[in-house]
């Protein structure tokens, strides 16, 4: 039985695998501990049989393990603790789901979300304490503003999110026919196919719509005093002249941010690997726009919850 979210306990909310791993990276080290999870659905998570009160629990698993722990990487995933209620919402979509994280005998075998778990609307991560990390505005939406809009025929109950590794995921999950065929809608941007909304950096200002996109490619970096310089191998190529790119991360900008000790790790494996182990995903824009006087382009985003660092799996020794 596949499971995309779960009650955390602790955090008193419904989360994804992503956001699980993320929040219990939060505290210092010494301060983590791993969360309890319930089932996702309300009538199945705590039910009367006989007068007995039933907890269906859910197990998160590989969510706590960083990837230099390991020297292979496993995806986190949930997992099915105790038997669900027959009506819940995991067991009826297990008979029709076109795909998800398995939690079978193979939990690293990916095939693509069961449609109802694919993102629809992204809000951007524009936290007031944040401060834009490579200059501009964090351009602030809320959901009511996306949800309330006259063109948006409601067909369906919308999946939004405002963690990108959520619609991120979904992008890698899906098939290229169903990533043209499903669509999305990024902040203020009208509804496009997902493969209109992910663009490569190397067609950065080369046709179609830089602004409102999702942009990404494989990177390597270095560490200068306290600060992460982190370089696009992958280069945009206008005006006759090819273009660096480079993603600039502060002590600072770690600091504020609420899950900025598990980007630091991301990063610090990331600049361990040296190899084209890593690829960047970010929902921003480069400066400056005209690109008539700085080299290297720099990216800017709202702040660090619009980055996303896929990590490529080790192999087993």
């Amino acid at each position: 039985m596949i499971i995309n979210r779960a009650f955390c306990v602790e955090l008193q909310r419904i989360m994804t695998i992503n956001e699980a791993h993320r929040c219990y990276f939060e505290p210092a080290p010494a301060a983590r501990r791993r969360f309890t999870f319930l089932c996702s659905d309300k009538i199945c998570r705590e039910r009367d049989e006989g007068g007995e009160t039933i907890r269906t629990k859910v197990t998160g698993v590989n969510y706590d393990k960083s990837p230099k722990e390991e020297d292979y990487y496993l995806k986190p995933h949930f997992r099915s603790n105790t038997p669900h209620s027959p009506n819940c919402e995991w067991l009826k979509s297990s008979t029709t789901q076109i795909g998800g994280q398995c939690g079978g005998d193979d939990p690293n075998r990916e095939i693509s979300p069961k449609s109802s778990d694919v993102i629809d609307i992204f809000l951007p991560d524009t936290d007031e304490a944040a401060k834009p990390i490579g200059g501009g505005s964090d351009g602030s939406i809320t959901e009511t503003e996306i949800i309330e809009e006259p063109n948006i025929i409601q067909t369906k109950n919308l999946n939004v999110t405002s963690c990108l590794e959520n619609v991120v995921d979904s992008y890698l999950f899906l098939s290229p026919d169903q990533k043209r065929s499903t669509h999305l809608k990024l902040g203020r941007a009208p509804w496009r196919s997902y493969t209109d909304c992910f663009r490569p950096i190397k067609f950065y200002n080369r046709g179609g719509t830089d602004k409102n996109s999702i942009f990404y490619g494989n990177i390597w970096g270095r560490k200068v005093g306290s600060s992460f310089s982190l370089f696009f191998y992958d280069r945009p190529e206008f005006r006759g002249k090819t273009w660096g790119v480079e993603l600039r991360i502060e002590e600072s900008d770690l600091t504020r941010y609420k899950h900025g000790g598990y980007v630091a790790e991301l990063l610090t494996e990331v600049i361990k690997r040296g190899e084209p182990s890593t690829t960047c995903y970010f929902y921003g824009s480069l400066q400056p726009d005209d690109a008539t006087t700085a080299e290297p382009l720099r990216v800017c985003v709202a702040n660090l919850g619009n980055l996303v660092f896929k990590l490529k799996s080790k192999q087993r020794k």
